[in-house]
C-alpha cells in the first residue's frame, strides 16, 4: 500500500506486509517491521529473502510465527526522476535521535496493520530492524520505545555522525539498562568517510552494551556496506533475537539411581559465589548419578543476566511445585510474597531441603511482610534456625585468611553421609561459622570445622579457644512443616564456590543429596563426584560476581 504520512507531512512511502501460511486470527502474532523494507528486505531474489527465510523458519518452529511490515522511507513523490521514489526524507527520518520514527510506527503504521490481524503487544514479542541508517534507526526506536519494541536487529548500522548518532556508546555506558535484545552486523570493509568510520562505530556499539550487561550479539565479518554478510546470517540473527531465554538452566539426568528424581536448586548470595557453586553442583548430579536439576538465580529484570546483587528476583521458583528436592544457598534475599510462596509452600510440604552456608540467613525482609516467618532474626530465628538449625552468628573463623578444615564428629564416622571420608578431606577456604551450641532439637553434628591457621589445607589448626571445642559445620535434623509431614534436612555452612574444588566436600554433597531423599543404600564410595567441565571458581568477596553471565551460558558442557 501506499502511505501518506501525518507525522512526516508530505511525505508518502510504499509499505509491504507478509502475513505467515501459520497465521490464525484465534492466536495474535509477533511483530517485525523492516526499513528500507519494500526495496531491500522484501524481495525474495535479493541479499535478505525476509520473505523466504520466515517461511523456512516459521515452518520449522525455529521462530514464533511472526507478521513482517516491509516500510520504504519516506519521499516527496513515488515516481521521481526515472520513475523511481527519491527518498527524500530518509536521512531525516532514519539517522535523526529523536522518537520521532517510534510515533510514526506506533500512531500510523502499527494501528493500520492492528485493521486487519492481530499482533503481539509485549515489546518481546516485536522487533524492528534496518540496514545502514535503517540500522541505527531501529535502535533510536528501541532505544525512546522500549515499551514499543524489545528486539532491534542492526546490518552494518550507521552509529556514526551523520545526525549526531556517534554518541550512542557513550549514552549507552551512562544510561541505566533497558530492556532490548540487540543482534549487531558489522565489516571490516565497511564504509570510512567525513561521518565516521563504521566498524569502529559498531565495535564501540558493541563493547557499550557488553558493559552495560545487555543481551546483545555482534557478529563482526570481513564485508563491506551491504547485505551480504547479513543476509548469509539472517536465519541464525531471527532465531537468536526471538530465542525463548529461561532465566533458569535444567540438566537433564543421564543414567543413574537419581533417575527420575528432580532437584531444584536455587542460588542468590553475594559473597561466597553461590551462582557459580550450584551450576557445578547440578552438572554432577546429573551427569553422574542421573537427577534431572533445575538451578535458579538472582536475575536482573532489565537484562535478563545473573546479578546476585539483585536481592528481590529469583524467577522459577514454581518449579518447585514438582521437586523432590530443595538445595538452597542464598543470603538475605527480600523476595516478593508471590516467589515466596513457592518456597514457603514447599518448605512446610514436608519435603527434603539442603541448605548451604548463607542459607541459615536466607531472607531478610523489608518491603515485602508476607512472609515474616522466615526472617533471619526474627525471634524464633526464621528459616535458618527454624529449619535447618541455626541462624546467622558469628565468623568463627577470621574471614578471608583461616580457613576450613572437616573434622568428623565423633560417634558419626558411620553415617552414610560421611562414612566414605575420613578426616580432612573436607576443606575449603571459607571460614568456620559460629552456631549456638547445642544446636536445636534433633540437630546431629556429622563434621566439625577445625579452623586452620592460613588458606592451605595443609596448615596447622588454630591453637587456644577457637578449636575448644570446634563448631559443627554439617548436621542433619528433621523438621515438620504445617503439612503436618516430617523432611529430612541438612545444613553446612561450607559450599562456597571455592569449597567445592574439594573431592571430599562435593562427596559430603553428593552423599546428602541421596540421604535427604531417603536413598542412603545408593551410597557408596565409589560415587562419581568429580567436577564437569572447566570449572574455575572465583574467589568469595563482595562485588565479584562474574558480569553479563547468562543462564543460557551454563548448560551441560
Amino acid at each position: 500500500m501506499v502511505w501518506e504520512s501525518k507525522v512526516f507531512p508530505k511525505t508518502v512511502r510504499d509499505i509491504w506486509i507478509y502475513v505467515p501460511a501459520q497465521y490464525s486470527d484465534k492466536e495474535p502474532a509477533n511483530l517485525m517491521v523492516f526499513q528500507d523494507g519494500v526495496r531491500t528486505y522484501a524481495t525474495r531474489k535479493g541479499q535478505f529473502r525476509v520473505p523466504t527465510v520466515f517461511d523456512n523458519l516459521i515452518h520449522k518452529k525455529e521462530m514464533p510465527v511472526t507478521i513482517a511490515v516491509f516500510i520504504d522511507p519516506g519521499s516527496n513523490e513515488l515516481e521521481g526522476k526515472k520513475g523511481q521514489p527519491d527518498f527524500a526524507n530518509r536521512s531525516f527520518e532514519y539517522d535523526t535521535l529523536s522518537p520521532q520514527y517510534a510515533e510514526f510506527l506506533e500512531k500510523e503504521v502499527i494501528p493500520e496493520v492492528e485493521k486487519k490481524f492481530k499482533i503481539r503487544k509485549d515489546p518481546q514479542s516485536r522487533a524492528i530492524c534496518g540496514i545502514s541508517s535503517g540500522g541505527i534507526c531501529a535502535f533510536t526506536v528501541a532505544w525512546e520505545r522500549p515499551d514499543l519494541f524489545g528486539r532491534v536487529l542492526s546490518h552494518v548500522g550507521s552509529f556514526t555522525n551523520i545526525r549526531g548518532g556517534d554518541v550512542y556508546p557513550g549514552r549507552i555506558r551512562k544510561t541505566p539498562t533497558k530492556p532490548i535484545r540487540v543482534f549487531l552486523q558489522g565489516g571490516s570493509g565497511d564504509l570510512d568517510n567525513e561521518h565516521g568510520n563504521w566498524p569502529l562505530a559498531n565495535q564501540q556499539m558493541a563493547l557499550a552494551l557488553k558493559f552495560k550487561d545487555y543481551d546483545y550479539r555482534f557478529e563482526f565479518g570481513d564485508g563491506g556496506h551491504n547485505g551480504k554478510h547479513g543476509g548469509a546470517i539472517l536465519p541464525d540473527s531471527l532465531r537468536w533475537l526471538f530465542r525463548d531465554e529461561k532465566p533458569f538452566v535444567v540438566y537433564e539426568g543421564k543414567s543413574g539411581p537419581g533417575k527420575g528424581k528432580h532437584v531444584v536448586l536455587v542460588s542468590g548470595d553475594e559473597e561466597y559465589r553461590s551462582e557459580e557453586a550450584l551450576p557445578q553442583l547440578a552438572k554432577i548430579l546429573a551427569k553422574h548419578h542421573g537427577f534431572k536439576c533445575t538451578v535458579l538465580f538472582a536475575i536482573d529484570p532489565v537484562s535478563g543476566v545473573i546479578n546476585p546483587n539483585v536481592n528481590n528476583n529469583i524467577p522459577g521458583l514454581e518449579a518447585l511445585k514438582e521437586a523432590d528436592l530443595l538445595i538452597i544457598a542464598t543470603r538475605f534475599r527480600d523476595l516478593p510474597d508471590e516467589q515466596m510462596k513457592s518456597l514457603a509452600d514447599y518448605i512446610e510440604s514436608g519435603k527434603p531441603i539442603i541448605g548451604i552456608r548463607t542459607a541459615t540467613h536466607a531472607f531478610s525482609f523489608g518491603k515485602n511482610r508476607g512472609f515474616l516467618k522466615y526472617h533471619w532474626n526474627n525471634k524464633e530465628g526464621g528459616f535458618g534456625r527454624m529449619v535447618l538449625g541455626e541462624t546467622w552468628v558469628s565468623h568463627h573463623g577470621n574471614h578471608g585468611s583461616q580457613s576450613t578444615r572437616g573434622i568428623i564428629a565423633p560417634g558419626e564416622e558411620k553415617h552414610p553421609i560421611v562414612r566414605d571420608l575420613k578426616n580432612g578431606e573436607i576443606w575449603g577456604p571459607t571460614d568456620v561459622y559460629g552456631v549456638h551450641l547445642p544446636l536445636p532439637g534433633d540437630s546431629k553434628p556429622l563434621v566439625l570445622g577445625q579452623v586452620l591457621d592460613g588458606m592451605k589445607p595443609t596448615d596447622m589448626p588454630l591453637a587456644g579457644a577457637k578449636n575448644e571445642p570446634m563448631m559443627p559445620i554439617a548436621w542433619t535434623r528433621t523438621y515438620t512443616g504445617e503439612s503436618g509431614k516430617t523432611a529430612r534436612v541438612f545444613t553446612t555452612t561450607m559450599g562456597a564456590s571455592q569449597d567445592l574444588l574439594s573431592e571430599g566436600t562435593r562427596r559430603m554433597l553428593v552423599n546428602a543429596t541421596f540421604w535427604t531423599l531417603g536413598m542412603e543404600d545408593a551410597i557408596r564410595n565409589s560415587l562419581d563426584v568429580d567436577l564437569v567441565g572447566d570449572y574455575r571458581p572465583s574467589p568469595f568477596r563482595f562485588g565479584g560476581a562474574r558480569k553479563g553471565v547468562r543462564p543460557s551460558e551454563l548448560a551441560m558442557p
